[in-house]
């Protein structure tokens, strides 16, 4: 880790402790100096992981009024800190308003978006019911950006509610939104890889035999390894859509993908 970040956290380490705005504020005087956070341009995976994440976990510490402004700071690295800050104080104290998640969960930065469901990821036992109800929300959301989060974060439930995820996300095969159908192939692929391999097969059958499939979702779920490992169910499926659909771009290109992992299927 780079000198300045390990700076950034003991600085902001310091101010949590003290509490007072004053010296909040000057432990985001580094922060807000570095050229990746004062440009506004996009964040690397590995500034996320190494600083914003590290921040947020500390940050959580402080009552939610002191947290509020950095949820509408105009640098996204800040409002990544107090998305992060804000997620993890959700599931710990319970004493953040579920307006304010879902404004971060709607922030024009996908990582700020991105970075709320990764802290709320980090969910326990405990703390189970009280991100379920707030997913379960979301996920009925009219905002594509509130349903691709809740998407995000949903694997992190798989220890808890097992299949019954999978029929929270069954109403979502037909959506088109951009957003919500890379989130929704992803936690597919995630939760297949989880373990739930059949289940989520079921459902991808079960959408590739609707009159209108979604064919991009459905490809692009099984174009993992993992589908590699279930060749007369994912045959079938890509079948399925052929016969609907045609060779569509999207049964191309996973019939490429499933190549690459060892499984060939001709598609006639």
């Amino acid at each position: 880790m780079k000198a300045r970040y390990r700076q950034i956290l003991a600085d902001i380490k310091t101010a949590t402790r003290l509490g007072h705005p004053e010296a909040l504020e000057a432990a985001f005087t580094l922060l807000v100096s570095l050229p990746e956070v004062a440009s506004n341009r996009q964040l690397s995976a590995g500034f996320i992981e190494q600083v914003i994440h590290p921040a947020g976990e500390i940050l959580a510490q402080l009552p939610v009024t002191k947290l509020r402004p950095l949820s509408t700071h105009p640098l996204a690295a800040v409002r990544a800190v107090g998305a992060a800050a804000l997620g993890r104080r959700y599931l710990n104290a319970g004493d953040v308003p579920a307006k304010l998640l879902r404004r971060l969960a709607q922030d024009a930065r996908i990582e700020v978006r991105e970075t709320l469901s990764d802290a709320l990821a980090a969910v326990t036992a405990p703390q189970e019911p009280r991100l379920r109800e707030l997913l379960a929300e979301w996920l009925t959301a009219t905002s594509p950006r509130l349903r691709a989060a809740a998407l995000h974060t949903l694997p992190a439930l798989a220890p808890f509610e097992g299949e019954l995820l999978l029929e929270w996300i069954r109403p979502l095969g037909a959506d088109h939104d951009p957003n919500v159908r890379a989130a929704l192939a992803e936690t597919l692929t995630r939760l297949a890889e989880g373990g739930q391999a059949p289940t989520v097969l079921k459902l991808l059958n079960g959408w590739a035999n609707d009159p209108h499939p979604n064919d991009w979702v459905i490809a692009r779920a099984l174009s993992s390894a993992w589908g590699a490992q279930h060749p007369q169910e994912v045959k079938a499926i890509l079948g399925a859509l052929f016969a609907q659909r045609g060779k569509t771009k999207a049964l191309s290109n996973a019939v490429q993908a499933l190549a690459r992992h060892g499984l060939e299927i001709q598609l006639e």
